[in-house]
């Protein structure tokens, strides 16, 4: 249930940048915001991308590193590594 969840969130994140830089409409600043806080929010939203993808990427190193894909994936024969 985890992995399928993952893909589902990556698959999802990929859309939303995707429609965020090319489809949505961004408001205009508020009137009288200062230009430091308009920077400093489009950072933060930035940086929860950065981070969803970071999970998401942690979550494939792993799979890749230890050598279960085959098994979570149904590969013909495919066993658990042993890890330890």
């Amino acid at each position: 249930m985890h992995i399928p969840a993952a893909i589902i969130a990556l698959l999802l994140t990929a859309f939303r940048i995707v429609w965020w830089w090319f489809f949505d409409k961004k408001p205009e600043p508020v009137q009288g915001s200062l230009l430091w806080q308009e920077r400093l929010a489009r950072g933060v939203h930035i940086a929860f991308y950065i981070v969803i993808l970071g999970m998401i990427a942690s979550g494939i190193g792993m799979i890749v590193l230890n050598g279960a894909g085959p098994f979570i994936f149904g590969g013909a024969g495919a066993e658990l590594p042993n890890v330890l």
